[in-house]
């Protein structure tokens, strides 16, 4: 079973990885707007949410919940979760 904890480092891996480390592990509270913040451009959201699907095994569903559901750090863990 795939743990918060899990998600939670995927997704600060992929956001440290996309910025090339311009980004530090450190700034990525649950509370961050991973857009709103400069964090991720378009492209790099749509890159997120596909490694999150294809490594969870999971399908999420950008048209039928809030868009900020998934951009900010905390929440996206809860939709990958299924929470």
């Amino acid at each position: 079973m795939t743990t918060a904890e899990e998600v939670r480092s995927e997704i600060v891996r992929h956001v440290v990885a996309t910025t090339r480390g311009r980004v530090p592990a450190e700034r990525l509270a649950d509370d961050t707007n991973l857009v709103a913040q400069g964090f991720l451009d378009s492209i790099g959201f749509v890159g997120l949410i596909a490694a999150l699907e294809e490594k969870f095994g999971v399908e999420l569903d950008l048209v039928e919940k809030p868009i900020e559901e998934f951009i900010v750090l905390g929440s996206l863990v809860k939709q990958v979760l299924g929470n």
